[in-house]
């Protein structure tokens, strides 16, 4: 009688065990909608390609592959390494800048209506 009631306990033992890792196993799906919102299209973006030539001079003109700038000539601000630089020439899908004097090697950056749109690295070579 014994052995009958152990064989009882570790058999609803077993079924509890068992039970509960089935249980457990289940996902619950808390929200379908993502958790981020997917931010605004830009209204500028850099190619990714270098800038031509690909190391440049002061006072030398940069062409660099932009989209976004036609018909805004005059509404940006363009920056080498945080330096302003002069706009030579704007077209569908390239600007063209000539190298500050004081600028040095760094990142470039477009600035219109305030916000900041970055682009490729220009190296600088001093004379």
């Amino acid at each position: 009688m014994i052995q009958l009631k152990n064989k009882i306990a570790a058999y609803c033992l077993l079924l509890a065990v068992l039970s509960a890792g089935a249980l457990s196993c289940t996902k619950n799906v808390v929200s379908e909608d993502p958790l981020y919102t997917t931010s605004p299209e830009g209204l500028i973006d850099f190619e990714d390609v270098p800038p031509t030539p690909s190391i440049a001079a002061e006072g030398s003109v940069v062409t660099l592959k932009v989209n976004g700038l036609e018909g805004k000539e005059g509404d940006f601000r363009f920056y080498i390494n945080q330096t302003p630089a002069d706009v030579v020439s704007v077209s569908a899908d390239e600007v063209s800048i000539r190298i500050p004097i004081t600028a040095s090697t760094g990142s470039c950056a477009i600035e219109i209506n305030g916000q900041f749109y970055f682009g490729p690295i220009i190296d600088i070579r001093g004379s």
